[in-house]
């Protein structure tokens, strides 16, 4: 379990959505975003156990800006590489950890800020897709305090067929949404 938390760890962070108008709070306390996660694994991940590296990346916001009230942020981003013993079974297990988010303002990719949150995920399987739900709290940085919720979907052949193939699976690749606290009703 615990060397499925590497993998999970990195792969939970990406998102956006629609603009919103500038607020008065600059650290902000909501936020939306749509986006895309890829994951990649070195070697392949089978149903037995090895020594896999894992890249992950998140991107929220880079098709459209997403929908806060904090200032200075219109996309975010995290890319991450990590080594641990892993396999195919364990990808569904609920994990703990921390992560965090680099948030980049709408004129550069400068990092304006960054949100590091704890976090409790777990996958689930469908015939069609498979899904990764994340919730968790922001402890520190862009909106501290705030509730996190994020849902990573990739197509189950994407686990499923590559996971039994001789290579295994090698790449991961899906869609994310992203929800930082509460948005305000309109």
């Amino acid at each position: 379990m615990r060397r499925l938390s590497v993998i999970i760890a990195m792969l939970m962070a990406s998102s956006g959505a629609v603009v919103a108008p500038a607020a008065a709070d600059e650290d902000g306390t909501y936020l939306h975003c749509t986006g895309t996660a890829d994951g990649t694994y070195d070697p392949g991940l089978t149903f037995e156990d090895q020594n896999v590296t894992t890249t992950t990346s998140y991107r929220y916001g880079y098709t459209v800006p997403c929908n806060t009230d904090a200032s200075h942020i219109s996309r975010g981003s995290r890319t991450a590489t990590g080594t641990a013993i892993n396999n195919c079974a364990d990808l569904l297990a609920t994990v703990t950890g921390t992560s965090y988010i680099n948030w980049h303002n709408s004129e550069d990719e400068e990092i304006d800020s960054t949100s590091t949150f704890t976090f409790t995920s777990r996958g689930s399987q469908t015939p069609t897709a498979t899904t990764f739900i994340l919730d968790g709290t922001v402890i520190s940085g862009r909106f501290t305090g705030q509730p996190i919720h994020r849902v990573f979907t990739v197509l189950a052949t994407d686990i499923t067929g590559s996971c039994a193939s001789p290579g295994g699976l090698t790449e991961m690749h899906g869609s994310t949404v992203l929800t930082i606290g509460d948005a305000p009703e309109l």
